[in-house]
């Protein structure tokens, strides 16, 4: 079995669906909004016919709406780059709407956990693409109740309050890599780096 040293596997999808809304600052803006019902809020509008996103306004009315349904509050051009501190992490890689990508954390889980369980067919764990780690990491600790393995410290992991990180596919890895200069790691030639895949 290789080293594993997961300084920037422990990745979480952050597709809008997933982000968390901060309920105090839209509690706030709605509350002041009931004086006036035609007040507008800034919504980051992914439109998934085209693949693209704009900044429009919404009433009150539409705001929970869009929310809901994967959009984000405040303008477009300033939500989400890659190498910033993000939901208890680094972002590591966005797609071409700016809008989903894959966060990072920031340090290192491990220098020496197995992959998984030796001599043990896992079902699963066999994707490959960006989106499909969390799966792999739930089929693994699915066939696989070995305690310390790599998907297990991803899949227990509870960092900066944030409970969702799971171990990358080999795609998710490999953008972790391609944009190693903006959010750290992978400097040791030594060390070799696990995929759920």
């Amino acid at each position: 079995m290789r080293k594993l040293l997961l300084p920037l596997l422990l990745i979480l999808l952050v597709t809008a669906c997933q982000k968390e809304i901060s309920t105090d600052k839209v509690s706030e803006e709605i509350a002041g909004a009931a004086v006036n019902k035609q007040a507008k809020f800034t919504v980051c509008h992914y439109d998934a016919v085209t693949g693209t996103s704009k900044t429009i306004l919404v009433t009150q009315n539409a705001l929970a709406g869009h929310l809901s349904h994967g959009d984000l509050q405040g303008d477009c051009s300033a939500v989400l780059t890659i190498g910033a501190p993000y939901q208890g992490g680094i972002i590591a890689y966005l797609d071409g709407t700016g809008l989903h990508g894959l966060i990072a954390a920031p340090s290192d889980q491990s220098a020496a956990a197995p992959w998984g369980c030796i001599g043990t067919l896992i079902s699963g764990g066999d994707g490959t693409a960006i989106g499909t780690g969390n799966q792999n990491t739930m089929d693994i600790l699915a066939g696989c109740a070995t305690e310390g393995i790599a998907a297990r410290i991803c899949g227990d992991l509870i960092l900066n309050g944030y409970d969702d990180w799971y171990l990358p596919s080999k795609e998710e890895l490999n953008q972790l890599y391609i944009n190693r200069v903006a959010i750290g790691g992978f400097t040791d030639p030594e060390f070799e780096y696990w995929s759920s895949s």
